[in-house]
């Protein structure tokens, strides 16, 4: 049977209430009669270690935390029903301008841990959030150990929004993720599977788009950019710099399911032969302890390597970026027609694409549409001082750039790359009619 939400208006008092309704699961706005319920939950020591309350709370200090909540404009508060049992509480807090809002849930009952009680009434909040107060964004927080918490976001859509300001990562000396989720549209969106130590040009296409997805499910392809990149390896020559694949495991794998072979230890190599190549540039230091704490991680795929790397560069770069997964979206579609499909489910009209992809999209015969604007990139790498170069050699690695010139000025480079995107009009003709 189909589960579908449903509301219905009540009064209480003489107060407009809505109540959400999940199948056997409800939202109904919380009252004092919830508050002693909410107290005896909040004594057991795993939902504090999980919610990250510090300390035992008092009765005292609980019930005024919970009139604040009620008499806050800011806020709302509901409890959260199963079966007619109260059995968790949800929210929103810091309800800015009627345009976003922070939202957070816990389950204090044990009794409907396994029956997704957390998972429905999440999506009752978010129904609430987009289709009664009209919120354009709204986002959460979660303990980055809550491996549970965070795979159930992100199926739910939710996407990790990265910050600048690294104290706002922790919380009583945990590391927090910030969550993001929009009213299910991206005015303009960019794509690209994950590359290993990627050119500027990714960067560019990251920077430009209001959002951008990972194909992190599109299939490896072995010696491609998925698992090599390059830069110097001698004062005037540039080689390959790559990532040993498991291919017994890894054969006609997706990227997020292809195993790096950690049987020798190429990490260690790698890491010489950049340390040898760059040591002596003038950023070397500044940027090796981003890039020495990321290269000697453990991870569970390349497409896992891969990403992190970018996410770390672009929160170096102070850019705070919303990063979705194409793996939360499964489909049985390929190339163009998966790429058409996530355009369409978060309702972008602009999808700001990577030059090379034009042959395959021309291939599949599915673009252009007449509601999204293709808008192809035409990055043309400006020059910056290379140690040691006699000629300037371009499309390296973003890590080339960083060691010569630093964060700034790299970041620079990167926003600056394209100074006409090109239409599916003008590829055509350079590439079709010519």
């Amino acid at each position: 049977m189909k589960k579908e939400i449903c509301s219905k208006i009540i009064f209480v008092g003489n107060v407009l209430t809505m109540i959400y309704n999940y199948s056997n699961v409800k939202i109904v706005p919380f009252t004092e009669n919830c508050i002693l319920q909410t107290f005896s939950w909040v004594q057991n020591p795993l939902l504090r270690h999980y919610f990250l309350i510090r300390g035992k709370p008092t009765y005292e200090k609980h019930l005024d935390y919970f009139h604040k909540i009620l008499n806050d404009n800011t806020q709302k508060i509901f409890s959260i029903l199963y079966y007619h049992k109260h059995v968790g509480n949800c929210g929103l807090k810091n309800i800015v301008n009627n345009k976003e809002a922070e939202i957070w849930i816990y389950i204090g009952e044990d009794i409907v841990k396994n029956k997704k009680v957390g998972t429905l009434a999440t999506k009752l909040l978010i129904n609430h959030c987009f289709n009664d107060l009209h919120l354009i964004n709204i986002f959460l927080h979660v303990a980055e150990f809550n491996k549970i918490a965070i795979k159930m976001y992100k199926k739910l859509g939710f996407c990790e929004v990265f910050l600048s300001n690294n104290s706002e990562w922790k919380h009583n000396d945990v590391k927090v993720i910030k969550m993001g989720l929009s009213n299910n549209q991206y005015m303009s969106i960019s794509m690209m599977q994950p590359t290993f130590l990627p050119w500027q040009g990714l960067f560019e296409l990251i920077y430009k788009a209001e959002a951008f997805i990972f194909l992190d499910d599109f299939q490896f392809s072995s010696q491609s950019y998925h698992q090599r990149n390059r830069l110097m390896i001698n004062d005037n020559n540039a080689g390959w710099y790559t990532v040993p694949i498991n291919k017994k495991n890894s054969y006609k794998k997706p990227l997020n399911e292809t195993i790096i072979n950690e049987s020798t230890p190429w990490r260690k190599k790698i890491w010489k032969r950049i340390k040898l190549n760059y040591s002596k540039t003038k950023y070397f230091h500044e940027v090796e302890p981003l890039i020495e704490k990321w290269l000697f991680s453990t991870y569970k795929s390349l497409a896992d390597q891969n990403m992190t790397f970018i996410k770390n560069i672009c929160e170096a770069f102070d850019w705070n970026i919303n990063f979705i997964y194409s793996s939360s979206y499964p489909t049985i579609k390929k190339r163009s027609y998966k790429v058409l499909e996530l355009l369409r489910h978060f309702k972008a009209k602009q999808y700001y694409c990577a030059h090379g992809s034009f042959m395959y999209m021309h291939e599949d015969n599915l673009f252009p549409v007449n509601d999204i604007e293709i808008l192809f990139q035409n990055y043309i790498p400006k020059q910056y001082h290379q140690f040691f170069k006699n000629d300037f050699i371009s499309n390296l690695s973003v890590l080339d750039a960083l060691f010569n010139v630093g964060f700034d000025k790299t970041a620079d480079l990167i926003v600056d790359g394209t100074k006409k995107w090109l239409s599916w009009q003008e590829m055509t003709s350079m590439y079709i009619n010519k």
